[in-house]
């Protein structure tokens, strides 16, 4: 026996060949808050993990696999009453324990979530998982983003209430467009103040991501990590597992900057450049950990020690490899959900 190359935690991840060959494979590609020490002294799991369902697929037999897409954000992610909701049970079931099958037109319908508030059926396309780029200006609001914080305190066995992260303003230079502002406020009613967001877009061995930052001279600022998984939004120490990271108050303040991230995880280098909007390498990144299935995230969190009101602020992200998979690119929007009365 050795090590899987996929991280799982504490989940079913189902794994089945569809009619033409191919391999599908669903998971929660996710990392959980660290255990927690109860008031009897006893340190228990705290799941806060499990929102976010991933698939993949493989046209070798596992060899290789594209993919590791968001299928399903959890709605109720930033539920204030989260645990609550879960009382009947309290634990933290959210959109794990999960089944599919294919159907006769060749889409895939997925059964879901373990609790009754989160359980959904869905239908996706497959193909949808050989994209290879992926965009965002904020015109959806965050319903493509993570951005939740946990309450104090663990509800019964393992869950916490939510509480809303990292928000989205109006930018000051363009006013039909918004902008995410991500700051460490004061408040003590919560696990971590730190707020963060969390972006997820097609694996990617060979690839860039592009963005624009900007960040105020009194800003604590905070690192943008580049992941293989989805970390909570307000963990502060994701970026220590992150293929390569980048301190943004290395940047100068008061002024946006327009950044690329390119990097090769085939072999053919150990670091990841950072190119400014004139072309200019501004940084070179070393590979923190290696990555057999390739980046597929962006994590962004302010570190700042003291509170932080100015924080710093993202207009736009956007992801593409640079060696395309074959296969002409699909709908971003490939996906359509069934929703369910409360029991099924």
């Amino acid at each position: 026996m050795k090590p899987s190359r996929f991280y799982g935690t504490i989940t079913m991840p189902p794994i089945g060949r569809l009619k033409d060959g191919r391999l599908l494979f669903l998971r929660n590609n996710t990392t959980p808050l660290p255990e927690k020490e109860g008031a009897d002294g006893v340190w228990e799991d705290v799941f806060t993990n499990r929102d976010v369902l991933h698939v993949a697929i493989s046209d070798d037999d596992g060899r290789t696999w594209k993919g590791f897409r968001e299928l399903y954000l959890n709605p109720n992610r930033n539920d204030t009453a989260y645990a609550e909701s879960n009382q009947d049970l309290s634990l933290d079931m959210s959109v794990h324990q999960t089944q599919f099958v294919e159907l006769k037109d060749g889409n895939i319908l997925v059964s879901l979530g373990q609790h009754v508030l989160h359980r959904k059926l869905l239908v996706f396309y497959p193909d949808w998982l050989l994209e290879t780029s992926r965009e965002e200006d904020f015109s959806n609001g965050l319903t493509n983003w993570s951005t939740f914080l946990y309450q104090n305190g663990v509800v019964g066995h393992c869950a916490y209430n939510r509480s809303e992260g990292s928000e989205l303003i109006i930018n000051p230079a363009d006013t039909t467009r918004q902008i995410l502002r991500i700051r460490k406020p004061m408040n003590e009613n919560l696990e971590t103040p730190h707020q963060g967001a969390v972006w997820n877009f097609p694996a990617q061995q060979k690839g860039h991501l592009e963005t624009r930052v900007f960040v105020p001279s009194d800003s604590g600022g905070g690192p943008l990590s580049l992941m293989d998984r989805w970390f909570n939004a307000g963990d502060t120490a994701a970026f220590k597992y992150a293929m390569f990271h980048l301190d943004l108050k290395t940047l100068a303040p008061d002024r946006w900057h327009d950044l690329r991230f390119e990097w090769d995880l085939s072999g053919r280098s150990d670091y990841c450049s950072v190119v400014n909007a004139g072309g200019e390498t501004i940084a070179r990144l070393l590979l923190n950990r290696a990555s057999l299935n390739g980046i597929s995230y962006v994590h962004f969190i302010s570190d700042s020690q003291e509170p932080d009101d100015k924080g710093f602020y993202i207009e736009e992200i956007s992801a593409r490899a640079d060696q395309c998979f074959p296969g002409k690119r699909l709908c971003r929007h490939i996906c359509r959900f069934l929703w369910l009365p409360a029991q099924f």
